[in-house]
C-alpha cells in the first residue's frame, strides 16, 4: 500500500492481479479497481460496518491464513 499527501491510497494485489486506487470520503473510501492489462475498471465504494466479535474473529483468521499462504518463507 502506498499513500500520497492528498490522502489517496494505492494497493497492488499479490502477484499483481489488479490495483486498487482509493480516496478518503466522508463515508469511507471510493475509487477504482484496475485489471493488470488496464482493460477493465470497476468502481469501488467502501463504507464502515459494525461487525460482531464472532465475525471479526473469523475475518482475522481468514486474513491470517491468506497472509501465511502468500508470504510464508
Amino acid at each position: 500500500m502506498q499513500t500520497n499527501d492528498k490522502g489517496n491510497f494505492c494497493f497492488t494485489e499479490v502477484r499483481f492481479t489488479g490495483a486498487l486506487i482509493l480516496k478518503k470520503t466522508a463515508n469511507g473510501r471510493e475509487g477504482i479497481w484496475i485489471s493488470p492489462d488496464g482493460n477493465k475498471q470497476l468502481k469501488v465504494k467502501l463504507t464502515s460496518k459494525k461487525v460482531s466479535k464472532l465475525d471479526l474473529d473469523e475475518l482475522e483468521e481468514r486474513l491470517e491464513k491468506t497472509h501465511y499462504q502468500n508470504f510464508d518463507c
